[in-house]
């Protein structure tokens, strides 16, 4: 407000700074209210069994009161969903593990644009991969761009099929390891997202 010209003939009237403060102050209030600074918990490789249990329970609650396609989930009870989510959290022995399951509660929303993302210290240990494109083709997942030259020199290239991942055949390492956490709305976006 202060540099806007409009309200310029307004600087030199006395409760021109009282009203300028009073705006900072409720938006330092609204700020707080909804980005409580009590819930920005610093990063720990395993969060107290509070810390997780307030981190589930304000995402629940993010849902239960802001989510508006809960008519897309007719089958899905979002309060058992909570309480039965609450014992997985208290059994997680790791952030990482602690993560996995708020993805796997968000997931249930059926909605590609409501999720739960990794805070950056995991980023290397969950979200590293190595640099090439696949897709699910006929029940195959096939490599369908490589862009590591290394990759490329030791015969990964488009076209190539993975059919094991660390042992596991690539179809059930997908269903068991990775679609559990997609947020996806639809059966094909779920596929994309987690043969992709």
């Amino acid at each position: 407000y202060k540099a806007d010209s409009d309200f310029a003939s307004l600087h030199s009237d006395q409760r021109w700074q009282p009203m300028l403060d009073r705006v900072a102050e409720r938006a330092r209030a609204v700020r707080d209210f909804w980005t409580s600074p009590a819930m920005q918990t610093p990063f720990a490789a395993n969060l107290t069994d509070d810390e997780k249990i307030a981190g589930l329970s304000k995402l629940w609650s993010e849902a239960k009161f802001n989510f508006i396609h809960f008519d897309k989930v007719p089958g899905l009870d979002w309060d058992a969903h909570y309480l039965a989510t609450l014992a997985r959290v208290r059994a997680t022995t790791s952030t990482l593990e602690y993560y996995r399951v708020l993805q796997a509660f968000a997931a249930e929303l059926r909605d590609g644009h409501t999720g739960v993302w990794l805070p950056k210290e995991l980023s290397d240990e969950a979200l590293a991969r190595p640099l090439l494109r696949t897709a699910l083709v006929e029940k195959r997942v096939i490599v369908t761009a490589v862009a590591d030259p290394e990759a490329r020199g030791a015969g990964v290239v488009p076209g190539v099929e993975i059919v094991e991942v660390d042992g596991a055949p690539v179809l059930e390492y997908v269903e068991r390891r990775v679609a559990p956490y997609q947020s996806a709305s639809t059966p094909q976006d779920l596929e994309a997202r987690a043969y992709g």
